[in-house]
């Protein structure tokens, strides 16, 4: 070896040719050498089994309930009327989180980083549109917010 210090073990790892091929794939999309991608793989799995990292899949339960929840879903929109409740449920969810979302963005000073993430998402011009919405909205809250407390009733 040049400039590097000899691994102090070495260890055998047998496997078929399709999972050594699925090995090698992962190792080089991550730059790494087979043997570091492995090594990297066990370290991963040391600092997640004592939670120093997170952990970056299910386990049995959670993997069953998963499906449990998408064959749910899926029951659920094959029916048309039913449907209707849980989109409409699920859309006013992610609104209310995107606001909420946004609104946090806004209140630190990250405009710069919300129209970012909006641009990847919607596109350059959309994004401009969204910004000028959101920016817009938060004012005449903030307004309307002002008025009600010099009224004295706190809207």
């Amino acid at each position: 070896m040049t400039g590097g210090t000899k691994p102090a073990r070495h260890l055998s790892i047998s496997a078929t040719d399709a999972e050594w091929a699925t090995v090698r794939d992962h190792a080089a999309r991550r730059g790494l050498t087979v043997a570091r991608y492995l090594v990297g793989l066990v370290e991963r799995n040391g600092r997640e089994r004592d939670g120093s990292a997170p952990i970056l899949a299910l386990n049995a339960v959670e993997q069953h309930e998963l499906l449990e929840g998408v064959r749910e879903i899926r029951a659920l929109m094959s029916g048309r009327r039913a449907a209707k409740p849980l989109a409409d449920d699920m859309q006013a969810r992610v609104a209310a989180m995107f606001a909420a979302w946004a609104d946090g963005m806004l209140d630190v000073g990250r405009a710069a980083d919300l129209r970012a993430a909006l641009a990847a998402v919607r596109g350059e011009r959309q994004a401009d549109v969204d910004m000028s919405r959101l920016t817009r909205n938060r004012a005449l809250r903030r307004d309307a917010g002002g008025r009600g407390r010099e009224r004295g009733d706190g809207a």
